[in-house]
């Protein structure tokens, strides 16, 4: 097999490797849109850069420790409901009623990008989608809720790295 042709195919595999790794999100944008919102993909580079300087707050066992965050509010819930009330109240705390925000699952993979009011309209689907969720300003931000589902938790902070070690500038 010559060099190009080994080359394209390696590259058709990337993609479909690619498809594949997208077929759950794009099952959720699916579930989304039958719900009249609308979302678009981000791919994981894309959902690390967004995060930004957000990626480094201390964090244990695979969350965020909110004993260490200054500006920190931790909430619990025992209902889909009062979870869904919740981070919609911290969402509201945090975000711009026009601001676009992120849902990311893992900052490794891939999320979505909407409206306030799309995520307002699909939170349930959004938190069920795994047991972390983090919603953050679509551009970037100082910002961030998350969604604990084992721990019934809604966390946020308007400004999450403000007394927890900012890079002098």
């Amino acid at each position: 097999m010559d060099e190009e042709r080994r080359e394209a195919l390696k590259a058709r595999r990337a993609a479909l490797r690619d498809r594949l790794a997208l077929a759950p999100i794009n099952e959720l944008v699916e579930k989304l849109a039958a719900r009249g919102c609308r979302a678009d993909v981000l791919f994981p580079g894309k959902c690390q850069a967004i995060l930004g300087e957000l990626i480094d707050v201390p964090c244990e066992d695979e969350r965020i420790d909110w004993d260490r965050v200054p500006t920190g509010n931790v909430r619990i819930w025992s209902s889909g409901a009062l979870r869904d009330a919740l981070a919609l109240k911290a969402v509201g705390a945090c975000a711009a009623p026009d601001e676009r925000v992120a849902a990311i699952w893992n900052p490794a993979g891939a999320g979505l990008a909407m409206t306030r009011a799309d995520l307002e309209a699909g939170i349930a689907l959004l938190l069920d989608e795994a047991a972390e969720t983090w919603i953050v300003s679509a551009a970037g931000g100082k910002w961030l809720v998350e969604c604990a589902i084992f721990d019934h938790e809604i966390c946020w902070s308007a400004d999450l790295m403000r007394g927890i070690g900012q890079k002098a500038g």
